[in-house]
Formats: C-alpha cells, structure tokens, sequence
C-alpha cells in the first residue's frame, strides 16, 4: 500500500485550454505525476492532447478521494 493519495492536477491546451485533475495513491509526488502521465497515454483518444503545468499534492485528512479517473474539472 503507497503511503498518501495525491491529487494531480494539470492543463491541456488543445482546442482551448481544459483543466484535469485525478486522484492517485503513490509514495511521492513524483511517482504519482509519472503515474499520471503514463495513465494519461494510454487513455484512448486522451494521449493524443498533451499535459502541461502538472501539479501534485497530497489530500487532506479532511478531503475526499474524488476522482478515480481523469475528471475536467473548473479551474
């Protein structure tokens, strides 16, 4: 079992800028934005807009795991 569910967060700049987030458990934050990148370019018809300004963070003791998969979120 990883050690914290982070939330990762990115743009995609193909026909007008969309903002994405998921929900991944990984024992850093680089290990869950390579995670998201490597679900990213499998998704189908996804892989083919490419991320940009990737973010990670770890949720709070207070938030909800929302996003089990990529989910366009407001930004």
């Amino acid at each position: 079992m990883k050690n914290h569910i982070y939330r990762v967060e990115f743009i995609t700049k193909k026909h007008g800028c969309k903002h994405w987030a998921i929900d991944i458990e990984a024992d850093s934050q680089n290990e869950a934005k390579e995670a998201a990148r490597a679900m990213w370019s499998k998704a189908i018809l996804l892989g083919t807009m490419h991320m940009f300004n990737i973010t990670a963070r770890v949720l709070g003791d207070n938030e909800e795991l929302e996003y089990n998969y990529f989910k366009r979120i407001e930004s």
